[in-house]
Parts: C-alpha cells; structure tokens; sequence
C-alpha cells in the first residue's frame, strides 16, 4: 500500500521518457492551440529530469530514515 504514490510519481515520468506524443495530445486538450509545444525531446529531458529528482528524493528519504534507527 505503501509503493502506490512513488510507483504513481516513477510511471508519471515514465511516461513522459516513452511516449511524449501521447503527453502532447493531453496537454493540447487543456490549452487548444494556445501554446506552442515542445518537441518530443524535449518532454523525455523533462521526464527524465522529473525521474532523476523522484530518485534523489527516495534516496534522501532513505538515507534519513536509515541514519535514525
């Protein structure tokens, strides 16, 4: 029950790494046309960012919670 919300947050960038179309069309539903959207790339950079920092976060979380038993 625990993994839910990081599992939630890891499929999130995972999303965005492989399949960035499928995160344009979503968001062209919500702005219509009034945005310009970023290429492909650039959304898996973003995924992989938000990937990176959710690991360094669980990681920081470990170490903490580790270091105080």
């Amino acid at each position: 029950m625990s993994l839910i919300v990081p599992l939630g947050f890891v499929a999130f960038g995972l999303w965005w790494v492989l399949a960035p179309r499928s995160v344009m069309s979503f968001y062209r539903i919500f702005h219509r046309g009034r945005v310009a959207l970023p290429q492909p790339a650039g959304i898996r950079i973003a995924g992989l960012i938000w990937l990176a920092l959710f690991g360094v976060i669980i990681l920081s979380h470990l170490h903490t919670g580790l270091s105080n038993t």
